[in-house]
């Protein structure tokens, strides 16, 4: 038999129409022998009837599909199964078809309901959708079946948008895998071309053309999918339209509970090590929205080392404390780092690291500081005027390098939009290039996650130890990233301008916003 047509009968069941391909064959639409009930027949392909393998692997899936209980899985009915193939008459057993009836959805898909709408799907109903489904893949994955043929289309939705999977076969671990990559592009087709990086690095990665770089389930995949997306709290529904099964509660996976102290860094090449990369990317507006921030399950320390790198994130990913992976592409971020500090290998990772986290002109910068500070206590730094003659007399006393000495007093007397008030150091600004560079070596491969995370740790005790709240820490890191853009540019007050421009919107958020990890996390207990 090749096709089933409109009022043929199938072991007492009256077709109905046809409904199209699965993953198991043709589905039909049919009349219940004995039931006011419409079910799903399906039939499998045509010419898979004379493979005894595969006609026992199609009973096998569907023997275990039938004890699957799972609200979005389609319920099993019955089945049949035979040697011979037949025609469509009736029949008790099918005349020699193989088939297997499963509930009728009575609704639409995804697939239909984008076409539909012709706009993307709220970020809440796309949580819901994705949660719902990566529940009932796993929960088939558990017994040793996957869907194989995931597609918008292949998500049922009833009258209130419930959505169901049916259809699923006997599985390895490769379509177990591909069954998340599935999903994922399914996710980025119901939110549209324009997603947010943090949202595209959870679908590269559920994507990922490596099987070991997914997700370790769709669940969790689902979970930072909607931690990236800003979505409410996993396990209750946002939408009135999508009911949601309970998601897992972890956003990542946690970190080590102890980490280990980071290994003992190696010489430092200062040849290795380039100036600090300028800005590329526009601040947040400080009208922008809530900083999104998904509460990541680490330690005070873990999430301060983190909080200490925010400002470099929220310019880009708007998730400044979430987890070690960062939102662009592995090779942007080689490509980064070898470019600004040729970083190619572990040990050039450590080691630059360490140089940042120890301080490149921190030492300058605040060295000048606490010159001038001394010769002219408690004046504002607008008052400040310092002839070359006295900031070379500071870097004598001082033994830091006079044209550096000479640039910084430079750009603090003639720069018309530093803060007035003088730091205690300019340390945040490195603390803060350090833990974004850990995270951007972590992602490329070059450090292990556990070192990592004993880096970042360690950063931010470095920070608790320098600072006494966020908001020195934020006056730290503007003065620093400005004095450090002065050493490279023509016009130092000029160039000190354009980075308080760009540093302190995005600052001011940081400080402002509740949610905002720097007043979330304290710095000194």
């Amino acid at each position: 038999m090749t096709t089933l047509s409109v009022d043929d009968d199938l072991a007492g069941y009256r077709i109905v129409r046809r409904l199209g391909p699965g993953a198991l064959g043709e589905r039909y639409l049919a009349d219940h022998p004995r039931l006011p009930r419409r079910d799903v027949l399906t039939v499998p392909h045509p010419g898979s009837g004379d493979d005894a393998d595969a006609r026992a692997r199609f009973t096998r899936a569907v023997d275990i599909a039938s004890s699957l209980l799972h609200p979005h899985i389609v319920p099993v009915h019955d089945r049949s199964d035979s040697d011979s193939g037949g025609g469509g008459d009736s029949g008790s057993d099918g005349d020699g078809v193989s088939w297997v009836s499963t509930a009728y959805v009575d609704g639409s898909d995804v697939g239909v309901l984008l076409a539909e709408s012709g706009t993307p799907l709220s970020p809440d109903a796309v949580a819901d959708i994705v949660a719902a489904v990566s529940h009932a893949l796993d929960h088939a994955h558990a017994h040793g079946l996957a869907h194989t043929d995931l597609r918008a289309g292949e998500i049922l939705l009833d009258a209130q948008r419930h959505p169901y999977l049916t259809g699923f076969v006997l599985a390895g671990p490769a379509e177990v895998a591909d069954d998340q990559a599935q999903l994922a592009r399914i996710a980025i087709d119901m939110l549209g071309s324009t997603v947010g990086l943090q949202v595209d690095h959870v679908i590269s990665r559920g994507c990922s053309a490596d099987p070991a770089q997914r997700y370790p389930s769709c669940r969790d995949f689902a979970a930072a999918l909607r931690a990236a997306l800003g979505g409410v709290e996993d396990g209750v529904a946002s939408s009135p339209t999508v009911v949601t099964a309970t998601a897992s509660p972890t956003v990542v996976p946690a970190p080590p509970t102890v980490v280990a102290a980071p290994p003992t860094m190696v010489a430092a090449r200062p040849t290795m090590v380039a100036a600090p990369p300028t800005m590329a990317a526009p601040p947040m507006p400080v009208t922008a929205g809530p900083i999104r921030w998904s509460g990541y399950p680490g330690t005070v320390e873990q999430l301060r080392g983190l909080a200490c790198g925010a400002f470099f994130a929220v310019t880009t990913s708007q998730d400044p404390v979430d987890h070690l992976t960062m939102a662009e592409s592995d090779r942007s971020i080689r490509k980064i780092i070898r470019r600004a500090w040729a970083i190619t290998d572990t040990a050039s990772a450590i080691d630059t690291t360490e140089l940042l986290a120890l301080g490149l002109v921190t030492a300058d910068y605040d060295a000048v500081l606490a010159g001038l500070t001394h010769m002219q206590p408690g004046a504002p730094r607008s008052a400040i005027r310092l002839d070359p003659a006295a900031a070379d007399a500071i870097a004598a006393a001082s033994g830091v390098d006079a044209a550096r000495a000479r640039t910084v007093a430079q750009a603090i007397a003639l720069s018309r939009t530093l803060p007035q008030q003088v730091p205690v150091s300019t340390a945040a600004w490195e603390l803060g290039q350090a833990v974004e560079l850990v995270r951007m070596c972590h992602r490329a491969g070059l450090v292990e996650e556990i070192w990592a995370w004993a880096a970042i740790i360690d950063l931010g005790r470095r920070a608790e130890q320098r600072y006494a709240d966020w908001t020195a820490f934020a006056l730290g890191f503007e003065w620093g990233r400005a004095l450090a853009c002065a050493e490279d540019a023509r016009d130092p007050a000029a160039a000190a301008d354009e980075s308080c421009a760009r540093t302190r919107p995005v600052l001011s958020l940081l400080l402002t916003d509740p949610s905002s990890p720097w007043t979330r996390i304290p710095l000194q207990q």
